[in-house]
This record gives structure tokens, C-alpha cells and sequence, in this order.
């Protein structure tokens, strides 16, 4: 989904975009808003933030359908698991300790669907 975008923005007029991306759009959107895996929602918010700067202005037939999904995607707070906050341990310089320090837990695929999310708003304004 991400190298079709990315295809569309570097190779693609408006009229190759009809031909070949248009057709995938829906789909796309389906996939992305139906999935529960974080990855595939990252590929397709990097697909319409690539779709977006190429399209520019025409672009704006998607803004309605895809700003509210995608607002709902950056926010952190629907992954992280909070855990109950633990006692402070004596000042340490190794720098493992650091880890046993933290408060939530997540994901990475999260945070990168997340980084996807917050840039797509980005090239959607």
C-alpha cells in the first residue's frame, strides 16, 4: 500500500493516478479501517498521506472520510497498557535501570502507526 502511494506521488500526473491508483482507494480505505494490526493501518495512512501530496487540492474528496479515522488513530492512549506506579529505587548510572523504570507498556507497531497518523494529518491539511 505505502510503495503504491509513494509510486503515485513520484511517477504518477493526475490522469495515472485515475488509471492505476483510484481503483485501489476503497479498497484501501476498507482495509484500513476494518483491520485490528497496527502495521496495515501504518502502510495505508502512509498510502493516502502519498495520494495526498500528490493530489493536492483534489484531494480534498477524502479529507471528510479519512480526518476523523485518522485523528482516532494518533491518540496513544487506545494502546497503552498504564501499570501501577512502582517505588522509587536508589540513583543508578546503569543505564539498564532506566527500563525497569517505566509506567507503560506498548507496542512499537503502535507508535509507528501512531508517527503515520500524526503525518498523514500533516499532508491533509
Amino acid at each position: 500500500m505505502q510503495s503504491i502511494g509513494k509510486i503515485t506521488v513520484n511517477c504518477l500526473d493526475y490522469q495515472g493516478y485515475q488509471t492505476y491508483v483510484e481503483p485501489l482507494v476503497e479498497s484501501i480505505y476498507a482495509r484500513m479501517t476494518q483491520s485490528t494490526e497496527p502495521q496495515v493501518r501504518e502502510a495505508a495512512l502512509c498510502f493516502f498521506y502519498n495520494v495526498a501530496g500528490c493530489l493536492k487540492e483534489k484531494f480534498a474528496i477524502f479529507i471528510e472520510k479519512l480526518v476523523g479515522f485518522t485523528i482516532n488513530l494518533a491518540n496513544l492512549e487506545n494502546e497503552v497498557e498504564k501499570s501501577a506506579p512502582k517505588a522509587k529505587k536508589e540513583f543508578s548510572l546503569d543505564s539498564d535501570s532506566e527500563e525497569e523504570d517505566a509506567e507503560a507498556n506498548f507496542k512499537m507497531s503502535y507508535v509507528h502507526e501512531k508517527i503515520a497518523a500524526i503525518c498523514a494529518l500533516g499532508h491533509f491539511a
